[in-house]
């Protein structure tokens, strides 16, 4: 996988994630990263697709459950400023009283069987040490939150073709130029998709080897030049 330039992500996506309905205290940030599946991933993103179908899926059979995993989650903070700067006693006393909650989360969610991505590793005590511990503790709340944030908002899957063929209510030719603000819409959904992603509204894509800015003109792309956007072949 590639990460989408940050330009591309802030032009396109900026209102989209902006306006998401963020059920949690802090780790809006990591919404904007993103990275996209290429050519010979389709495995990959077929199966971030299943991940997120099963997990919504389980979240509308137990919204109750999922409003108690939620809060349970939230109540990691967010340590990341004074970690740097606190002595090593009090981050060990901080993975103590943390690791009370990361293992009341685990327990809840093997109990209850809620579906989460291999990839999001629940962190074990045992097995690091103080500060790799925090470290990972803070990287679980952060995958579980975009796990959950994109699940509740987003419900479409788009349709993944295995020609270069990018389709909504019309047919994107190739090495033709449309204009970003007339396709917004389009391009939000597209993006989400090429990421593994649900979106609002069905699209029907084929994976790309480059997302680029100005100048790239690569085969097998989208390229955005100003205010268009090219799909290269």
């Amino acid at each position: 996988m590639k990460a989408i330039p940050e330009e591309v992500v802030i032009k396109i996506l900026k209102d989209l994630i902006d306006n998401l309905d963020f059920p949690f205290p802090w780790g809006k940030e990591t919404l904007y990263y993103f990275y996209y599946f290429q050519k010979g991933e389709e495995v990959k993103i077929l199966n971030s697709f299943k991940f997120y179908r099963e997990f919504q899926n389980w979240s509308k059979l137990n919204p109750k459950k999922l409003n108690i995993l939620i809060k349970k989650l939230s109540k990691i903070e967010d340590l990341r400023k004074n970690f740097l700067t606190i002595g090593r006693n009090e981050k060990k006393e901080i993975k103590d009283s943390l690791s009370i909650i990361i293992e009341d989360l685990e327990k809840f969610i093997r109990s209850n069987l809620v579906p989460i991505f291999n990839e999001i590793q629940i962190p074990k005590k045992e097995l690091l040490s103080y500060e790799n511990y925090l470290w990972e503790a803070l990287s679980f709340y952060l995958k579980m939150s975009k796990l959950i944030t994109y699940s509740v908002n987003f419900r479409r899957y788009s349709k993944l073709s295995r020609n270069f063929y990018f389709k909504k209510d019309k047919i994107y030719k190739p090495n033709t130029p449309y204009k970003i603000e007339e396709e917004k819409s389009f391009l939000q959904n597209l993006l989400l998709s090429l990421c593994g992603l649900p979106c609002y509204e069905e699209v029907e894509f084929s994976l790309l080897n480059h997302i680029s800015l100005k100048g790239k003109n690569i085969p097998e792309s989208i390229e955005f030049i100003d205010n268009i956007f090219i799909f290269h072949k």
